[in-house]
């Protein structure tokens, strides 16, 4: 093996960092090293290099004798949650009862004895150079397989995203099939829906999915596009008019079911429409995105005030009319953003601005300062994300919070 330790441990954290991207799996510096059978195609290297990454992790699980809270066993866990179970740092973090910093201090060690795991089984396949073949898999839950993971990948670019908007993006690229099958198309959608944890990507490729299989085998006749709120999800219709119109076939059927499956793996749910023990269309029910905000003031018409601008927004308003309250809420329930007053009896803004920055617990969440005091540039100095000078509208409100999720969704 003609490669430096160095340069493998360092492509090894960025293959987990990429478990879910095959496209990259397939093509890494270390594909070859990883799973040296010429005989794959690059599709299937890719495929193996996952599975061996997977039980990398499986094989660092302690013994039965290993205490709970070993560090062997805090470090398998986090390995566990992170890149099985796919949970992001901060919630690993608070699952394992541990800091964000601390967190990623034992990922960076765990990985690296993944690493160590992984580099003494090349070692070993390079000194026997014995290539064991894979067991044979059935290629339909092949194909289900990498669907899966092809998904996964295209979930974790994007979240946060307004159904509406992605459907109206994705209505032009059926002009022309819908025009050869002498269609037309009826969309019925409000403007703006609130955003969906599902991601952008994911969304596209099933509204285009569900909306193809009826265009592609229905002829002279209408489809019906319907977007709405329900109280705990968006429910997306997609229907034939006149259902006779609609020819179910087992190709059909067959695309259903894989439409079916990345829904699940976004969190959503995908099902056919009957009528008269046939389908007549496709429905799709998508998780609502839900961020907790925490908003500090002393004034309980302010927290109204501020629940009544966050309706339908995508946030969770969670209230506090003093430090101590403030405290433990943040703690408790580890909010997404604060909004902070600064004039409050006992303990004031400022100090609680301090006490939430400087401890490990409450560092990383991000505070936005409301007030009637002309501070902006003292709060942002003392490191408060924004500055909104009272009284606030309810589009600052929205532009502030819009602001902090444009560089990159945090939680």
């Amino acid at each position: 093996m003609t490669l430096a330790r160095s340069d493998f441990d360092e492509e090894i954290s960025t293959l987990y960092k990429n478990l879910y991207d095959l496209i990259y799996l397939r093509n890494c510096p270390i594909a070859e090293v990883l799973v040296p059978d010429a005989s794959l195609s690059r599709k299937e290297r890719g495929w193996q290099i996952h599975h061996l990454l997977l039980d990398a992790i499986e094989e660092l699980k302690p013994g039965t004798g290993a205490p709970i809270l070993s560090r062997e066993w805090r470090r398998h866990q986090l390995l566990l949650l992170r890149f099985v179970e796919r949970m992001d740092p901060n919630e690993v973090a608070s699952e394992l009862c541990i800091s964000p910093r601390q967190y990623f201090r034992e990922q960076k060690a765990a990985i690296q004895t993944l690493a160590d795991v992984l580099w003494n089984r090349c070692a070993q396949q390079d000194e026997d150079q014995v290539d064991i073949p894979a067991p044979p898999v059935d290629e339909t839950i092949q194909q289900m397989q990498l669907l899966r993971l092809e998904t996964a990948r295209i979930q974790q670019a994007s979240r946060s995203v307004d159904p509406s908007d992605v459907a109206r993006g994705v209505l032009p690229l059926l002009q022309e099939l819908m025009r050869q099958h002498r269609l037309a198309l009826h969309p019925a959608m409000p403007e703006q829906l609130p955003p969906t944890l599902i991601g952008r990507s994911l969304l596209r490729q099933m509204l285009l999915g569900s909306l193809s299989v009826l265009v592609e085998n229905t002829t002279d006749a209408q489809i019906h596009l319907i977007l709405e709120q329900t109280p705990s999800s968006i429910l997306i219709r997609v229907t034939v008019n006149p259902p006779e119109a609609f020819r179910t076939t087992e190709q059909t059927a067959g695309r259903a079911a894989e439409l079916k499956e990345m829904a699940a793996l976004g969190d959503a749910h995908f099902a056919p429409l009957h009528t008269a023990g046939a389908v007549v269309g496709f429905e799709i029910r998508l998780p609502l995105y839900q961020r907790t905000l925490l908003a500090v003031d002393d004034n309980r018409d302010v927290l109204d005030l501020y629940s009544r601008y966050l309706e339908n927004s995508g946030y969770q308003v969670i209230t506090a009319q003093n430090a101590e309250s403030a405290m433990r809420l943040a703690h408790t329930v580890d909010p997404q953003v604060i909004t902070l007053d600064l004039m409050m009896p006992d303990q004031d803004g400022w100090e609680l601005l301090q006490l939430l920055l400087n401890q490990p617990e409450t560092s990383h969440i991000p505070i936005i300062v409301c007030s009637v005091l002309k501070q902006r540039a003292l709060a942002i100095s003392l490191g408060a994300v924004a500055f909104l000078e009272k009284p606030i509208s309810r589009p600052a409100l929205l532009a502030a919070l819009r602001d902090l999720e444009q560089p990159q969704q945090r939680r």
